[in-house]
């Protein structure tokens, strides 16, 4: 399921996709996108994506940055994520850090700010609906961006 974000943040997030995993997957291949993805496990089901050669758990919140060659993917049946996906002339304005930090690489945002992403997944997870997640999500965005254009 695929959902457009609000107008302020169209300009630099695709959408929000919501997937649930219907059979376990192992190893599958998926190809660069283009696109930078913000993810959130919704479900506390298991993943693990394989860069390079490298297996990194999902965590509980995970920056996959911006992809050149193809990756491997493992997840278990009912898994389900929340998928911000991100513009990549537009993933500077929401994260301090250099972007090119982040290319082919899956980062875990507890690493770049333990307090503010276990806050943000605190407060994803409290709520049932699918709509509250996602506004909740919107906030975080809009608010990066805001901090940000003060930096």
């Amino acid at each position: 399921m695929q959902i457009l974000p609000s107008a302020s943040l169209a300009p630099y997030i695709k959408n929000y996709t919501i997937v649930t995993i219907e059979k376990d997957l192992d190893n599958e291949v998926f190809y660069p996108s283009g696109y930078v993805d913000f993810i959130v496990n919704i479900s506390e089901g298991y993943a693990a994506t394989i860069i390079n050669g490298k297996q990194k758990d999902t965590p509980a919140i995970e920056l996959l940055g911006h992809l050149t060659l193809p990756t491997r993917l493992s997840v278990a049946k009912g898994t389900s994520i929340l998928i911000a996906r991100i513009y990549p002339y537009a993933s500077a304005l929401f994260f301090s850090d250099p972007l090119s930090e982040f290319t082919n690489y899956a980062t875990d945002m507890y690493d770049v700010s333990l307090a503010e992403n276990r806050e943000l997944y605190g407060r994803i997870m409290e709520v049932p609906e699918l709509s509250a997640k996602i506004k909740i999500l919107e906030n975080y965005f809009l608010n990066q961006l805001k901090k940000m254009k003060r930096d």
